[in-house]
């Protein structure tokens, strides 16, 4: 999701965008999965109630379907632009706190006859890289939006004044507040006002969840991963992918959970320990993928991880011979 091309070389070692990026991009593609998640409910809910509908005939309620697909079809195009230019822009903001306050950021549209009124207002607005103005009105502030914010020299350009861009801003999105968001710092593609997420309530978060965790078991079903921590061998699997899926305590937790569980080498270092615990073979059901599994570990170490503002407790079974598996996350 995240691109860029200000890493070379450093003692001998590249350095990737990946791994400069990966914590963005982890919780980045984390919220994408959540909306995509919450767009398959919707979708699902729409055509449901159309083809139940018992006062159109067998013809009209194919044509509404048609209809409906079409719609969610030119809104999925508008979508994808607004993850891509969000991803962009979330890449850039990383790159501006990095530099600090030695340039003034600068908001810039595409200057051209599409550019709305509302953000051509805001064209020019120039403020330090940790003012407030930013927090809400940084791009994109919309579908399809394509302004930019760039770095300029301190005394090229005239600082405008925070409190008069602050009200602009507001004025300027009043039809469009669920944008006043920034996806650098929130480390999300979509902001959680937006159409899909905006209605969603438990009973919603329940099925989007549901929806989730069948596609992502049968997506890494034969997933296989072995990676060192501490001197041995973390393996994980599909067995942990099954574990995990199992739910959370919402639909956000839970994606970013397929995250952490993906990249878990990003994490390692965060893990805080918490001992360990015997095993609970409390179910014995032989025919239980979970049970047998539990009976080869001689116990469970047990972590914590912070990520995101949110808490997980990590465990990890130890194998006879020493080697570990990535058993849970719950959180």
């Amino acid at each position: 999701m995240l691109t860029g091309d200000r890493y070379g070389v450093h003692d001998g070692e590249t350095v990737t965008n990946e791994r400069k990026y990966q914590d963005l991009s982890d919780c980045m593609t984390a919220n994408a999965a959540r909306f995509a998640a919450h767009k398959a409910h919707y979708v699902r809910g729409t055509l449901d109630s159309i083809l139940a509908n018992e006062k159109l005939t067998p013809e009209q309620r194919k044509e509404h379907a048609a209809q409906a697909m079409s719609l969610f079809h030119h809104w999925g195009d508008a979508e994808q632009n607004f993850a891509v230019q969000s991803a962009q822009m979330a890449q850039k903001w990383q790159d501006f706190t990095a530099d600090g306050d030695e340039y003034l950021l600068q908001y810039r549209t595409a200057m051209d006859e599409k550019v709305r009124e509302e953000h051509a207002a805001l064209q020019g607005t120039t403020l330090p890289v940790d003012d407030p103005f930013w927090d809400k009105y940084y791009p994109p502030l919309g579908w399809n939006c394509r302004c930019t914010v760039a770095q300029v020299r301190r005394g090229k350009y005239q600082e405008s004044d925070s409190a008069k861009a602050c009200e602009l801003g507001e004025s300027c999105t009043a039809n469009t507040p669920s944008f006043r968001f920034n996806p650098g710092k929130a480390k999300i593609a979509f902001p959680d006002g937006v159409s899909y997420f905006k209605h969603a309530g438990e009973d919603t978060s329940k099925k989007v969840i549901g929806i989730a965790r069948q596609s992502f078991r049968e997506t890494f079903h034969d997933y296989e991963k072995i990676i060192r921590y501490n001197e041995t061998d973390l393996d994980i699997d599909g067995i942990s992918i099954m574990e995990v899926s199992k739910g959370s305590a919402s639909d956000k937790t839970y994606f970013y959970k397929q995250e952490i569980l993906l990249h878990i080498e990003n994490y390692l270092s965060k893990l805080v320990s918490k001992g360990s615990e015997p095993i609970d073979l409390t179910h014995n059901n032989p025919h239980n993928v979970f049970y047998r599994r539990k009976l080869q570990f001689l116990r469970m170490n047990v972590y914590e991880l912070s990520v995101n503002g949110f808490l997980y407790t990590v465990k990890m079974g130890v194998y006879r011979d020493g080697h570990l598996n990535l058993y849970t996350i719950t959180g």
